[in-house]
């Protein structure tokens, strides 16, 4: 059995003091002593547990986190960043959908449109396919960001994707049934999926929506503007 050496000592020192070999004065003071230092051990163990334990949260948190705060997009970092986004009106069931282009914190192309019959998803999809098709077509074979507000879009193209595609572009569930019936907007993905195959440099990014991001707030605008000239554009001339 293992005898903590506090307690060793202690009993040293107290049988020394029986026989006289030492007086109670200095038993006592060296016993003081001993108990100061094994606090002081206990209170140093104590704390290096709390700084590995601060030091594996800090770990979990970066790996878990999302978006953190010093890769809040902006359009005023470098490189080549571009953000998609869709709107959709319910009661009419038209869509808009637009992205816009910022190189080293200057906008230097946007676009949008509009469809009818379409859904939200759908439109924040076709963001990300229009700007992927700009991407491939102004900028073929560079890095590039393209950010998005849709956690649908988003997943699909980092998570969902690749089992998709194994599974015949069918659901994934684990209901017998439902993985049988075929994903929303197969056409769409399946450009998706296409477009990214041709550049490995680009990163499709979540970014939180209506919150003063600048390219973001941009997007969200064009895209109504889209959606609104399907009504322009079927007016009699």
């Amino acid at each position: 059995m293992d005898v903590p050496v506090e307690t060793f000592v202690v009993v040293c020192l107290r049988l020394e003091c029986l026989r006289g070999e030492c007086e109670l004065d200095d038993w006592r003071q060296s016993l003081a002593c001993v108990k100061r230092v094994s606090h002081e051990q206990r209170m140093r163990g104590t704390r290096r547990l709390a700084q590995r334990r601060k030091g594996l949260n800090r770990e979990m948190t970066d790996a878990t986190e999302p978006l953190r705060s010093d890769t809040r997009p902006q359009a005023n970092r470098h490189g080549l960043q571009l953000f998609a986004d869709g709107c959709h009106e319910p009661r009419s069931a038209e869509g808009g959908w637009a992205f816009v282009v910022y190189r080293d914190a200057e906008e230097i192309s946007a676009d949008c449109g509009g469809i009818r019959n379409s859904t939200n998803n759908a439109m924040e999809v076709m963001a990300l396919l229009q700007a992927l098709r700009w991407v491939n077509g102004h900028a073929a074979g560079q890095v590039a960001i393209i950010w998005s507000d849709s956690h649908h879009a988003v997943n699909g193209c980092n998570s969902w994707l690749p089992i998709w595609r194994r599974n015949g572009w069918k659901k994934i569930d684990p209901n017998p049934r439902a993985r049988r019936r075929t994903i929303a907007d197969p056409d769409l993905w399946k450009a998706v999926d296409l477009q990214l195959s041709q550049n490995p440099l680009v990163t499709i990014a979540w970014c939180k929506g209506h919150v003063g991001i600048d390219g973001n707030e941009r997007a969200d605008t064009l895209a109504n503007e889209g959606r609104l000239s399907i009504r322009t554009a079927a007016r009699p001339a």
